[in-house]
C-alpha cells in the first residue's frame, strides 16, 4: 500500500448531530489536522504506508451523517491535503445559497492554493461584504490577500467577551506551548476566566479546543500576533519570559522570548541567556549561541559577570567562524 491522504468537507452541523463515538471508530490512523472553515469542517486524514486505502470507511462514515447533510467531495489523493474545484464549488454554493460562477470558484481555489482554512476565510469575507457570486466577483478575489484573514479574525475577536482579546494575544506570544496556567499569568487572569475565554475563542474558530491552547491555524496566530503594537509585543514577551523562568522552563524556550523584548537589567535574564547559549553550543548551534550572548550583554549583565559573558560571546563567535577579529578582541578583553 502507498501513503495516502483523504480530504473531506463535512457540514459541521452534520458532524455534531452524528454519533461522535461511532465516527471516531471509523477514522483512519494518524488523524493529522482538523481545520474549521466557516460553517463547514474540513478534515484531512493522513495515513502511512500499509493503511487501508480502499475507501470503504468513507461509505460507512457517510451513513452516520444526517441524510440532509451529505459528505461532500470525498476522495482519495496521494498526499494532497487541499480542496479542489468541486469541493470548493460545494462550499461556495452552501455559503452563498446558490450556484456560484465557475470563474469565481476557480479564482478562490487559485488564490488559496486549495488550503481549507484560507478558502473558508476568503469565502467568509466575500459573504460578509455581500459580494454576488458572479463572474465579476472573480476579479475581486485576487485583491484579497492575507489581510483578509487578519480582518476576519480581528472582527471576530472584537465581538467576543473582553477577556478573549488578551487571551488570544498571550497564546500568540507563547505560541506552540501555551499552557493555560502560563496564559493566565501573562494575562493576569484566573484559570476560570482563561477557560471561559478559550471556549469563546474556540466557538469563534480562533482557538482549537485542544490543550495546550493553540490556534486553529498558524495563519490565525500570525494575524493576532501581527496586530500587536511593538510596545505591547515587547511587554508580552517580557511577561512570558518571567512566567517561564518562574516555572523553570528550558533556557532556550525562555531565551526566545528575551530576544523579542526590551532589556531590563535583570540578572535572571542574563543567566537564562547564558545557559541557553551553552545548550545551543552543545548542539553545534554557534550562531544561535552568539545571538543569545549578544542579547545578554545588552541586558546588561551584573558587573561581576560581564567579563565571563564577553568571553563566552567571543568563544561562540570563534566557533561560528564569523567575525574572527572581533572574537579574538572579545576573548582578549575577557581575559
Amino acid at each position: 500500500m502507498t501513503e495516502w491522504a483523504q480530504d473531506l468537507l463535512i457540514s459541521r452541523g452534520a458532524l455534531l448531530e452524528a454519533d461522535e463515538g461511532a465516527l471516531r471508530a471509523l477514522l483512519p490512523a494518524d488523524v493529522a489536522v482538523a481545520l474549521r472553515c466557516g460553517e463547514w469542517l474540513s478534515l484531512n486524514f493522513e495515513a502511512g504506508a500499509g493503511a487501508d486505502d480502499s475507501g470503504e470507511w468513507i461509505d460507512r462514515l457517510g451513513a452516520l451523517l444526517p441524510a440532509n447533510c451529505p459528505l461532500i467531495a470525498a476522495r482519495l489523493r496521494q498526499r494532497a491535503a487541499v480542496i479542489g474545484f468541486d469541493a470548493a464549488g460545494a462550499l461556495l454554493s452552501e455559503r452563498f445559497g446558490g450556484v456560484p460562477d465557475p470563474g469565481l470558484v476557480a479564482a478562490c481555489v487559485d488564490a488559496t492554493g486549495g488550503n481549507p482554512f484560507l478558502l473558508g476565510e476568503l469565502v467568509n469575507a466575500l459573504v460578509a461584504d455581500r459580494v454576488a457570486p458572479d463572474a465579476d466577483a472573480a476579479g475581486l478575489v485576487a485583491e484579497l490577500g492575507p489581510e483578509t484573514v487578519a480582518r476576519s479574525v480581528m472582527l471576530r475577536l472584537a465581538r467576543l467577551p473582553a477577556a478573549a482579546g488578551p487571551v488570544a494575544e498571550a497564546v500568540a506570544v507563547l505560541d506552540a506551548q501555551a499552557e493555560a496556567r502560563h496564559v493566565a499569568a501573562v494575562c493576569g487572569l484566573s484559570l476560570e476566566e482563561i477557560g471561559s475565554a478559550a471556549d469563546a475563542l474556540a466557538e469563534a474558530n480562533v482557538l482549537d479546543r485542544r490543550r495546550p491552547l493553540r490556534f486553529v491555524h498558524p495563519i490565525v496566530r500570525q494575524a493576532v500576533y501581527g496586530a500587536l503594537g511593538s510596545g505591547l509585543r515587547s511587554r508580552l514577551h517580557a511577561r512570558a519570559a518571567k512566567v517561564l523562568i518562574a516555572d523553570q522552563a528550558e533556557p532556550e524556550r525562555v531565551a526566545a522570548h528575551l530576544l523579542l523584548c526590551e532589556p531590563a537589567a535583570d540578572p535572571r535574564a542574563v543567566q537564562v541567556l547564558r545557559a541557553a547559549a551553552a545548550a545551543a553550543l552543545s548542539r553545534g548551534s554557534a550562531v544561535l549561541a552568539q545571538r543569545f550572548l549578544e542579547r545578554a550583554l545588552v541586558e546588561p549583565p551584573p558587573v561581576a559577570e560581564a567579563a565571563d559573558t564577553m568571553g563566552e560571546l567571543g568563544a561562540a563567535e570563534a566557533s561560528a567562524g564569523r567575525e574572527l577579529s572581533r572574537a579574538s578582541e572579545r576573548l582578549e578583553r575577557a581575559g
